[in-house]
């Protein structure tokens, strides 16, 4: 999944509030090649096990910059793919 809000941030869903980067200063496929790397599609929801981590990598700025995005996923834990991905890149 991928979200482009109305100013060109990208993230990996509309509820995720992060950006990897801004489509205005970089090309799409590069931004999303790099995020899905990064943030890999677990089977549940990122926002309901990392709410606490963001809020305290972001520091109540929203969305997140890349720079601090790119920090923050150095410390989340992913648990195995939803059975859309599996499905989806088998």
């Amino acid at each position: 999944m991928i979200y482009v809000d109305a100013f060109g941030e990208v993230s990996p869903c509309v509820f995720t509030p992060m950006s990897f980067g801004n489509i205005r200063t970089r090309p799409v496929r590069i931004i999303y090649d790099e995020m899905r790397r990064l943030f890999p599609s677990a089977g549940s929801c990122f926002m309901n096990r990392n709410h606490a981590l963001l809020w305290r990598h972001g520091g109540g700025e929203l969305p997140m910059e890349r720079e601090k995005a790119l920090g923050m996923m150095k410390e989340v834990k992913f648990g195995p793919p939803s059975v859309f991905q599996r499905i989806y890149h088998d």
